[in-house]
């Protein structure tokens, strides 16, 4: 079964998580905590728009890259079930030189995937649809491209005194379900990843993580 995020973390035992570095990646891995996490959303909502706080929301809470929020489309929100389908996202595309951006593939066969919307965050996107536009496409955000919003929402970050990037918040989501005892199996699975990625980046979340992966 699907795992709701908001419901493993009502207690998180863990504090300013900073992962090991891996190898191959530029910086270390960054994650906030439960409390952190809801502060900066408190933080945000009414300071920066709509369409960016949404954006941020689903990062934190759903786990999602910046190119699949971007790319996500309403008729793949089922308010019914509380799950987003992800099957495509944002991307630049090879027409025109690289110039023009639109739907492609998910990043890996891993990406194709369900995820759980927690209640707060379901709440918000009813709320959100009713008044906001959407655009020919049926997209939820309807920022031009995934480079612009991965610059233009940390800096809001930064402004509400947390310096952290769009991924910071994806880094979070893995971490604090891991970290509530989600096998490592299906937080694979909800993030996208295969198995073997997420023991890697996320196994030292905490000691007896490793034991659980089975």
């Amino acid at each position: 079964n699907a795992v709701d995020p908001y419901k493993l973390i009502l207690q998180n035992p863990i504090e300013n998580i900073k992962l090991p570095k891996i190898t191959g990646q530029k910086q270390d891995i960054k994650a906030l905590t439960k409390a952190e996490l809801d502060n900066l959303l408190k933080e945000l909502d009414g300071y920066i728009s709509e369409p960016e706080y949404i954006a941020a929301l689903l990062a934190g809470t759903c786990g999602l890259r910046v190119g699949e929020i971007l790319g996500l489309t309403w008729d793949k929100v089922d308010f019914k079930e509380a799950t987003l389908k992800i099957d495509k996202q944002w991307k630049r595309l090879k027409e025109n030189n690289g110039t023009k951006m639109g739907f492609g593939t998910p990043k890996s066969n891993e990406s194709y995937r369900d995820i759980p919307i927690p209640p707060t965050t379901l709440l918000r996107l009813r709320k959100y649809k009713k008044n906001y536009p959407t655009d020919i496409y049926n997209r939820l955000i309807l920022y031009k491209n995934v480079s612009s919003l991965s610059r233009d929402l940390p800096k809001k970050f930064d402004m509400v005194g947390y310096n952290i990037t769009m991924h910071t918040l994806r880094h979070t989501y893995a971490t604090l379900l891991i970290a509530n005892g989600t096998d490592f199996k299906t937080a694979a699975k909800l993030l996208g990843h295969s198995v073997e990625m997420t023991m890697k980046t996320y196994s030292h979340v905490t000691d007896d993580m490793m034991e659980r992966a089975g």
